[in-house]
Parts: structure tokens; sequence; C-alpha cells
């Protein structure tokens, strides 16, 4: 009696959207129930995560939401089911739709994060997941911009962005990201996610130039407490960001302190390279707004 009264709330969640969700897709009636019934079980689990009364209970429906939520990928045709309920986690998907990410964060007491991802192949069978390990806290500040990591050693960020480009024939990702670098400051993050000829991560890519400058990934430190956006026009395909000053002159060392002087830059795709320009709303004809404040996030995880 319990379960179904929990299964009928999570319909109504999900506003009767999943009723017809098998519809077109490749997983069965009966692939549909078990999804239904694993994403049910998730969903309790997520609540827990997300507000348990202590780090310990949160920690543990962790440690089992995990392995829950792979056996639910197991079900044959699970790359089309939505998790909708899920609300926590983002799921990105490129145009091509080769794969998804799912993609969460943890907050702990001491106000640090920790950042969790998955990349699930468009696998016509057996399942194909690819986990990304949170290497952020590790990774030396002076090579972030500079190398190539695999996905053992993951720039951790909470992703709201995916967008498609080849270069000389090979697919390449741009991803969007916030990390809640310290209890001072944040960062965003552009970053790129390919695979290699066996199939594996890689990321990071030389695709980012700089004024000259070529780098594999753009991350930018600013003032906690400040709203910064970084967004992905697609009308102008471009990524738009709010340009970043430091209070004062006498901080121009001190990137944790800057904060958005009203203006916008943005990245260009030309040349087989993400390009640098200045002045958005002087250079960019007919574009009306910067966007909405795609991956802008507070402190404690909510959106601003």
């Amino acid at each position: 009696m319990k379960q179904g009264i929990i299964i009928i709330l999570l319909l109504s969640i999900l506003g009767g959207s999943h009723l017809h969700a098998q519809v077109g897709h490749a997983y069965s009636a009966a692939g549909y129930d078990s999804l239904l019934t694993y994403e049910m079980q998730l969903w309790r689990l997520s609540d827990s995560i997300l507000d348990g009364s202590g780090p310990m209970v949160r920690a543990s429906a962790h440690r089992k939401f995990i392995p829950l939520l792979k056996k639910a990928l197991k079900v044959k045709g699970s790359f089309d089911y939505p998790f909708d309920s899920l609300v926590f986690m983002k799921k990105l998907v490129p145009e091509d739709k080769s794969f998804r990410i799912f993609n969460w964060m943890l907050k702990f007491e001491d106000g640090t994060f920790h950042y969790v991802a998955a990349i699930q192949m468009n696998t016509k069978d057996s399942l194909k997941l690819i986990p990304l390990y949170d290497k952020s806290e590790k990774l030396d500040d002076s090579e972030q911009t500079v190398k190539v990591y695999d996905s053992y050693n993951w720039f951790g960020a909470l992703y709201t962005a995916i967008i498609d480009c080849k270069i000389k024939g090979k697919k390449y990702y741009v991803l969007l990201g916030w990390n809640g670098y310290n209890v001072f400051s944040d960062e965003k993050v552009i970053d790129v996610l390919s695979f290699d000829k066996e199939g594996k991560v890689q990321l990071g890519a030389p695709i980012f130039d700089l004024k000259g400058k070529i780098q594999t990934r753009v991350v930018f430190q600013y003032n906690g407490e400040a709203n910064f956006l970084l967004n992905y026009v697609p009308e102008h395909k471009i990524i738009s960001f709010d340009h970043l000053v430091p209070p004062n002159p006498k901080m121009a060392n001190k990137p944790y302190m800057f904060v958005p002087d009203g203006s916008y830059d943005y990245f260009i795709f030309k040349k087989k390279k993400w390009v640098l320009m200045d002045d958005l709303f002087g250079n960019v004809k007919d574009i009306k707004a910067a966007g909405e404040g795609t991956g802008t996030f507070k402190k404690e995880g909510g959106e601003k």
C-alpha cells in the first residue's frame, strides 16, 4: 500500500508525463515498469542525499544511490528514459545523442563540494558507463588551462550546457560548468569532452584561443558573492560571459575578489578554435541579451 502511494506521488510530481514516456522509445512496457520502480527508489534516496538529518545519513544514501542507478541503467533502452523526478541531478545530452552525462554535487558541512558524474554511452545492448573522478582539489592550478586530463583526473563541476563541435573530423563536446572553489570564491569552467580511438575519455583540448594564447580549458574565478553569467547563445553560436575586473587596481592579482563590471565578452567558433572576442553587444549584430544565467549557483546549491 505504501509503495503504491509513493508511485502515485511520483507520477503526480512528474505531471503524468511518464504515462506516455514509453511510446516511441527503445524500452519495452516491462522495461518501463522496471525503470519507473527504480526511479521511485532513487527519488526516495535523493531526498535523503539532499535533506538527510546529518552527514552520515546523507553519505549512506549516496552510497546506495550510485549502484542502484547503475542497475536502472542496465535495463534495455534505459538511455531514452528521462528520470525527470531526479531534479538534483543534471542530465545532459549532446545534439548527436551519442551519450548522456549524469552529473550532481554533494555539499559538506564545511562548505566544500564534491562533484559526481558518469557518462552513459548510447549503446543498444550492454551498458557502457564511464565514471568521472573529481580531482579538482588536487589538480595544480598552474596546469589547469594547459593539461588534458583523463576520466580519473576530472576538473569536477556541475554542468549546465553541452555544445557539439567538430574539428578535423573529430567530435568535441564543450561543457559549461560551475565549481564552488572555496568559501570566498567560485569558479566557472568551459571544458571539453572527447573520446580517443579506444573510446577513452579525454577532458580538455587545445581549442581555445585567448588573444593568441592557446588553452585546453577556460577557468573563471570570481567573488563568491557575485553573479557571474556563462551562457551559450545558440542563435548566434557564441559563449557569452561577464567581463571580470578587480574591485580596485590594488587587487589585480587577486582573482578571488573579481566581480563583473556590467560588460560582456564572448567566444565564437571560427578557424577550428573557440576564439575570445571583446565587447559582446558592440560586435554581435542583433543580439538582444547575453542570455539567461545558465550555470549561476548559490553556495547552497540552488540557482540564483
